[in-house]
């Protein structure tokens, strides 16, 4: 019985990893035409569309984290679609909430969310402080995953109640060098080493 059970956790831990890291490398020389022809189509903004463009070009077919930035629009907003008014975090649930399960079926996840409590400590060549009042960190399994989700139609149906609730926003994509969080492969791995042995230890009682 106990080869059975760490052959069949191996196993599960193994799957996880297959799904949760990118196997299929850089984009394609196709697939970067594809995007390009779908980005076209739907962004407007030169920068933000050359910002993207390089991205693509230079995909190591690593995962990396997206960094958020935001301001919320102040008092009461009219729903898009209801018309309800509702607070601007809670209109942002309106699209975080389909938004988080495709990124999720991508083996993407939030990595962290703060409030900030002041601002800049410390600045110098920069602009004044616009007010940002959160940060947020999601994690991306490839830029293919994300490419895949803002050329989506699903995307751009929800993406309106993002604009609606946000005054100002930023994100820009970051490779993380080194971090003190244990990440799920790390994590995950511990919990089924800790779930092995709990039945290791059960199948072994008389």
């Amino acid at each position: 019985m106990l080869p059975e059970i760490w052959f069949t956790i191996s196993l599960i831990y193994a799957v996880f990893i297959f799904w949760y890291y990118n196997w299929k490398g850089p984009l394609t020389r196709s697939e970067i035409d594809r995007y390009t022809l779908l980005l076209k189509q739907q962004i407007s903004d030169p920068e933000i569309y050359n910002a993207i463009e390089d991205f693509m070009h230079k995909d190591d077919g690593k995962g990396f984290v997206m960094l958020n930035m935001i301001v919320f629009q102040k008092g009461l907003i009219n729903h898009p679609v209801t018309s309800e008014p509702l607070k601007s975090q809670a209109l942002l649930l309106e699209y975080f909430k389909p938004f988080s399960s495709q990124i999720l079926r991508r083996a993407g996840h939030p990595v962290l969310q703060a409030t900030l409590r002041a601002g800049y400590i410390e600045a110098w060549g920069v602009e004044p402080n616009p007010g940002w009042q959160l940060v947020g960190l999601i994690r991306y399994r490839s830029r293919r995953d994300m490419l895949d989700l803002i050329t989506a139609d699903a995307f751009h149906a929800v993406h309106g109640y993002k604009k609606a609730a946000i005054l100002k926003t930023l994100a820009m994509p970051m490779q993380i060098r080194s971090s003190l969080f244990a990440s799920p492969p790390v994590w995950g791995a511990m919990l089924l080493f800790i779930l092995g042995q709990i039945i290791t230890i059960l199948n072994l009682m008389p």
